[in-house]
């Protein structure tokens, strides 16, 4: 199951979005911290003392303004993003939860069965008894419904599986579990797109005007030089 595990929350790292690395140094920001300093850069450019020296490069207050609005969709993007990826989150666990207990019992059956089918080569062809238990989960849902759906399919199974105490009511418990599982994991499918398809909205938005927020960064750092007014952007002036 290690490897189902793995494989599902492999998604999670998506929550917090990525990592921007300044240059020169070994800090880290996060989206959060990085969209923080889009939006008060695209603000502060329209002051007075700032835009000025802007305009020769075509930034405009109505410009700076529509970029604000833009990182405004952007962490909207965020949000929509978080909430897709935690749906993700609690469907995998759901999924995780309800296959674990399919599977301890199908454990359970299935050794029952081959010590009580050991000469009876039949009932082990039929129930597939012989090797270990499928992990891949494509592979295990169809040997796990195809040992109860056998058994519940033969009366001559069904009477000797009462031996060991398995009850039709607990093959069919079995197979209503067998069958909400299968749904469970057509929904996570589908939280999982969401939720991809939400970070790449996230992503490219972030990129975009990550690019732009740069771009306006790295103007002001020449048509201001030293002049102090430039911190009001977030950049810090060498004393």
């Amino acid at each position: 199951m290690s490897a189902e595990l793995s494989e599902n929350t492999q998604e999670l790292s998506t929550l917090t979005g990525p990592a921007i690395t300044k240059t020169g140094t070994v800090k880290r920001e996060t989206t959060t911290e990085t969209v923080v300093k889009m939006k008060m850069a695209f603000t502060n450019a329209q002051l007075p003392i700032l835009l000025p020296s802007l305009l020769p490069v075509g930034y405009t207050a109505e410009s700076l303004q529509a970029n604000f609005a833009e990182v405004e969709a952007l962490e909207a993007l965020m949000q929509q993003q978080q909430t897709k990826t935690q749906e993700q989150v609690i469907e995998t666990r759901k999924f995780i939860d309800s296959r674990k207990a399919i599977h301890q019992i199908y454990v359970k059956d299935r050794g029952m069965c081959r010590i009580l089918f050991k000469d009876d080569l039949q009932a082990q062809v039929e129930l597939e008894l012989k090797g270990n238990v499928n992990q891949a989960y494509g592979n295990w849902f169809k040997e796990v419904k195809g040992f109860y759906t056998r058994i519940s399919n033969s009366e001559r199974l069904k009477t000797e599986v009462a031996k060991i105490n398995m009850k039709p009511a607990d093959l069919e418990a079995q197979l209503t579990a067998i069958a909400a599982l299968e749904t469970i994991k057509n929904n996570q499918k589908k939280k999982i797109a969401a939720a991809q398809a939400a970070t790449e909205a996230r992503d490219l938005k972030f990129d975009e005007m990550f690019a732009r927020y740069s771009t306006l960064v790295k103007y002001s750092k020449i048509l201001l030089g030293k002049n102090q007014a430039i911190e009001a952007l977030g950049i810090v002036v060498k004393r």
